[in-house]
This record gives structure tokens, C-alpha cells and sequence, in this order.
């Protein structure tokens, strides 16, 4: 034989698959017949003392395969007579491990003759495809041989290369039933990280549990993660009363209403795959429902559907985000209708939560929340906002900044009179009869819409032309020179009031300068075209 040679060979009684692992929760007495499942290990002492604690928990009537890339006979010579599997059967890898894996299914026919098994396969992980896709020709070649012969493999693979192979096996996940990775925590603890898991019966979520070791193996100390998912729950609906707005909506007997987010946050936590949907009253109440989307999905896993509707106008696009990032499933604005708003319920239906948790929702919070500038500020002020900005040009802005010009005979302080600011973050200032607005959280194409929104009369009615400046550059631009005018005014003043003393005036430099600069945004300009001869 090529690939495998026998080392040891226990015969205790003949019976059906079935393996443990003590105290984690992760089922393998249930693992389905004919699957993958794999386990990476950071250090191959951790992985020794994890597959003695799986042979030693198994039940008596189990029927196993162990394979490594040593000597497997130290394992089954330390295990006592009254414990693990009553029928096991050792193997060492020799030659090449590459040429070794992809002739496994072979040699196992030969040497083993497996029905109903459950196989254990340990060895350094750079033994196996350093690509994905030959590691999925090789996991999908052992997935059709193992549903042709009713056994399961557990696949333990360690070594100093495993973090390159744990991002890579998320795209796997329709030839591995359960992924995870046991690796050395930041105390004297371990973290054991659950991808995905399968069983016989459901279905475990993106989880996290801390571990202690011992002689005689791992113990959970602190889960955290998402429970089996059954899925017998993934028609029913939670929804604040709130969201219904008083409508005579007919509710179907899956669909639950409750008074408050607080009563539906309450629901959610015992719930897998249902739909949550929650009213957003007003900006303030953003950080609240982010901790508690936050929550939810960090401790139900992704199946839950987290939905949130707008109650008002005017939701940001930095809200939106906010609460993305901390696990709503869809964001649904105010003006949708209520038959739209129903299709948009039916349409996420089976959807997972696919973006990336943000880990330190606090953190995420405390920045949103350090935004508290808002309304008509002095220029000094309106600057000092923005400094982060100014200070680092590489960043995402956060907001667009706008240049207005009011039309003609229209004094700039009757148009801030018509400026209606109510979100925080959202400032205006005047310069040079200029008016300078910068409108936090707004995306670029939404600007026409969030003008609308803030004057009370139309924009085009006040203002002549208008400038948009989107990117970190551009304001930063826009800043410095609305610094140097505002330097360049208060010098022009103190110019004006001598030259009034002395019977003359001062030109009005940074006016023109403004002006200049806002005409040259809109100043058509000539395109070279390619002549064709």
C-alpha cells in the first residue's frame, strides 16, 4: 500500500458511527454520513490533546478511523479499556502527503473497506492544496466517496500556515458542512471559532466560544456566538407597533406585534431565522437600536433578518451604515408604502447576514455620537468642525461640503434665514457673501434630495450657482481657502476702518476671490475631440 500503512488495529464490537467531544457543544455524534468537517489547530500539541479528548468521549458502539501524519498508536495505547470507540483502527501517512491525500479514497477501499465510519485525519496543514481550488477538487473528490460509503471525516489539520487557510475556507461551504479554529486566546484561554457547523438535525451559526485546557482536554468557559439553527421559526415576524402606523393590516398567525423596540429586541433573543422589524423614531434614536441590532446578531448568528424602518424623513446615509455595520439586515426608508413595504419584508427571506460585524460596536457609537455641531456657526467655528478633515485629506469626509451663491439682491443672511438645520454634523457658515454648508453623512448623489430637505423655500429660488465638493481633497481645499478669506476679511476690516478715518475704502478682495473661483467651477470648458481622417 502507497499511501497508508496499518499501526494499530482495536476491534471492540461492531456498531453504528457515532463520536463526541465532551463538553463542547459542537454535536459530532451527529455529524451526517457522507460529510466534511474540519477543525484548524494552531499548535500540534493542541491537536494531539483534542483527539484524545474525541477518542475518549466517544461511545462505546462507535466505529472510527484514525490517520496521521506520526505514529496514531500513542493515542490508542493511552486510551483506556472502558472508554472511547469499540471498534478503532490506526494509520500512519507515508511518501509525499500531496500524492497521499489525493489517494486516500484508494487506499481506504483497500486497507479499511469502510461502511458507517467516522474517520479522524490529522496531519500539518501545508500537506494540503495551498489554493483554493485545488483544495476544493480534493475535499469534493473525499466528499463523493465518502456519501458513497455512509462514513464522515473529520479533518484536524495544525501548523504555523492554518490562518491562510481559515480565511480561505468561508467559499468552501458547500463541500465542508463545518468549519472552525481552535487557537491560543490573549490570556491563558483559547478561542474556539465556529464558521459554520451541520449536524444531523441543524444548523450553528458564526460562534465564539473561550476555552480552558487541562490533561484531559478542552472546556468551554465563556460562549458567545449563535445556537443551532433549526429554522423552525424563519416565518415568523416580531414587528413594533409603531412601524404599522395605525394601518388595519390583517396579521397572519406567524406575525407577533409588540409596544415597543425594547419588547421586540426581548423576542429576537430567542429567536434563529424570524424577522425582527423595528420603527426608528429620530436620529437620537440610532445609537440605542445599533446596540441592540449589535446584540442580536452577534448572539443569534446570521440567519435572524433585522429589519429597520424609518418613522421620519431624512434618515442619513451615515445612520444607514451605523446600523448595517451592527447587523441590520435592510434599512427601509419613510415614504415607502405599505404594500412596497410588505415586499420588501417577503424579499430578504432566506437572505444570511453577510457583511462583517463590527467587533467594538461602543467604539463605532462614540465617534457617531461625537458629531454635536449643528445649525448656522462663524467661520472660525465652522473650521474647527472640520479640522479632522483638514488634518487628514487621506480619510473618507464623511459628509459633502457645498458652495452656495444667493441670486442677485438676496443679502446671504435672508438666505440662511430659509436654512432649516435639524441633524447633527449638519453647519453653515457665510463668507464673503458666500454661503458655505456642509451636510454630514450625505452621500454625493443624494445632495439635490438633502437641499430640498433643508431650505425651506426651493434652493434654486435663493441660489444662482452651487458648488459640490465630495472627496477629502477637495474639502480640504475648499477649507484652507475659506481660511485664507476669512484671515484675508478680518485684515480687509480693520483696512476699511482706517481708510474710512482717512476719507477712502477698501476693496473687497476675498468677495471677488470667492466669486471668482465659484464661476470658474461652472465655466464651461472645451473638450478635444478625436478627429476622424
Amino acid at each position: 500500500m502507497k499511501g497508508m500503512q496499518t499501526i494499530a488495529f482495536i476491534q471492540r464490537q461492531n456498531s453504528e458511527c457515532s463520536v463526541a467531544l465532551g463538553d463542547l457543544p459542537v454535536e459530532f455524534g451527529r455529524m451526517r454520513q457522507g460529510e466534511l468537517y474540519w477543525i484548524s489547530i494552531a499548535a500540534a500539541g493542541d491537536s494531539a490533546v483534542l483527539i484524545r479528548q474525541i477518542l475518549a468521549a466517544a461511545p462505546m458502539r462507535a466505529r472510527m478511523a484514525l490517520i496521521c501524519s506520526g505514529d496514531p498508536g500513542g493515542f490508542l495505547e493511552t486510551l483506556p479499556a472502558d472508554e472511547g470507540p469499540g471498534d478503532i483502527r490506526g494509520f500512519r501517512l507515508r511518501g509525499e502527503t500531496s500524492k497521499a491525500l489525493r489517494a486516500l479514497p484508494k487506499d481506504l477501499d483497500r486497507s479499511l473497506r469502510p461502511k458507517g465510519r467516522t474517520i479522524v485525519l490529522s496531519l500539518p496543514v501545508d500537506g494540503f492544496p495551498s489554493d483554493e481550488d485545488g483544495l476544493r477538487r480534493l475535499l469534493a473528490d473525499w466528499r463523493r466517496w465518502l456519501q458513497g460509503n455512509g462514513c464522515t471525516l473529520l479533518l484536524l489539520p495544525h501548523g504555523e500556515g492554518i490562518r491562510r487557510y481559515v480565511d480561505a475556507l468561508p467559499p468552501l461551504n458547500d463541500v465542508l458542512s463545518g468549519v472552525a479554529c481552535l487557537e491560543p486566546g490573549d490570556a491563558d484561554d483559547y478561542a474556539y471559532r465556529v464558521m459554520h457547523w451541520r449536524n444531523a438535525s441543524s444548523v450553528s451559526g458564526p460562534a465564539e466560544l473561550r476555552l480552558g485546557r487541562s490533561e484531559t482536554g478542552f472546556t468551554v468557559t465563556r460562549q458567545r456566538g449563535a445556537a443551532a439553527i433549526p429554522g423552525g421559526d424563519r416565518n415568523q415576524f416580531y414587528i413594533e407597533r409603531a412601524v404599522l402606523e395605525g394601518a388595519p393590516v390583517f396579521m397572519a398567525e406567524d406575525w407577533h406585534v409588540f409596544d415597543t423596540s425594547a419588547a421586540v429586541f426581548e423576542r429576537a433573543l430567542q429567536a434563529h431565522a424570524a424577522t425582527a422589524v423595528f420603527g426608528l423614531g429620530s436620529d437620537a434614536d440610532v445609537p440605542a437600536l445599533a446596540k441592540m441590532l449589535h446584540t442580536l446578531r452577534s448572539q443569534r448568528g446570521p440567519a435572524l433578518k433585522l429589519v429597520v424602518r424609518a418613522m421620519q424623513r431624512g434618515l442619513r446615509y451615515q445612520d444607514e451604515q451605523l446600523l448595517l455595520a451592527c447587523g441590520a439586515t435592510l434599512i427601509i426608508p419613510s415614504d415607502i408604502a405599505f404594500p412596497h413595504f410588505f415586499s420588501l419584508l417577503e424579499s430578504v427571506q432566506g437572505q444570511t447576514y453577510k457583511r462583517e460585524l463590527v467587533p467594538d460596536p461602543d467604539a463605532v457609537i462614540e465617534r457617531y455620537r461625537s458629531v454635536h455641531v449643528c445649525g448656522v456657526v462663524d467661520v472660525p467655528r465652522f473650521l474647527a468642525y472640520l479640522e479632522p478633515i483638514l488634518s487628514r485629506p487621506d480619510a473618507p469626509p464623511g459628509g459633502v461640503l457645498l458652495i452656495m451663491k444667493p441670486v442677485p439682491g438676496l443679502a446671504p443672511s435672508l438666505a440662511l434665514d430659509q436654512l432649516r438645520l435639524r441633524r447633527l454634523g449638519d453647519l453653515a457658515c457665510e463668507q464673503d457673501g458666500m454661503i458655505y454648508l456642509f451636510l454630514q453623512g450625505c452621500h454625493p448623489h443624494m445632495v439635490e434630495a438633502a437641499l430640498a430637505n433643508v431650505f425651506q423655500l426651493p434652493y434654486r429660488e435663493i441660489f444662482s450657482d452651487h458648488a459640490v465638493y465630495a472627496t477629502a481633497e477637495q474639502i480640504q481645499d475648499e477649507c484652507l481657502n475659506l481660511q485664507a478669506a476669512n484671515r484675508d476679511g478680518e485684515s480687509a476690516g480693520g483696512a476699511q476702518a482706517g481708510a474710512a478715518r482717512h476719507g477712502g475704502q477698501a476693496p473687497l478682495a476675498g468677495a471677488e476671490v470667492a466669486e471668482e473661483r465659484l464661476l470658474a467651477y461652472f465655466e464651461p470648458k472645451l473638450c478635444a475631440l478625436p478627429l476622424k481622417g
